[in-house]
């Protein structure tokens, strides 16, 4: 929760915010909206693959299976 409230107020978290709600307004201002755009797609990947990346750390440490995964299919 501290990593995500100084995100939000920081300058990269009023950018990703202002293009939020009004590209035109951002990019009158002067927020680059390319890159602002492009720094929030790395971001989301980068989140997405940390979530995947620690499903099966997670799923080993507990011993529990995702629910898909049965005797008769692998999941990995």
């Amino acid at each position: 929760m501290w990593l995500l409230r100084n995100f939000v107020t920081s300058p990269f978290g009023r950018a990703f915010f202002a293009i939020h709600v009004s590209e035109v307004a951002a990019g009158s201002i002067g927020v680059p909206r390319a890159r602002t755009k492009r720094n929030a797609y790395m971001l989301s990947a980068a989140l997405a693959g940390l979530a995947g990346a620690s499903t099966p750390i997670s799923s080993a440490i507990s011993g529990r299976r995702p629910s898909g995964c049965t005797a008769r299919w692998r999941c990995w």
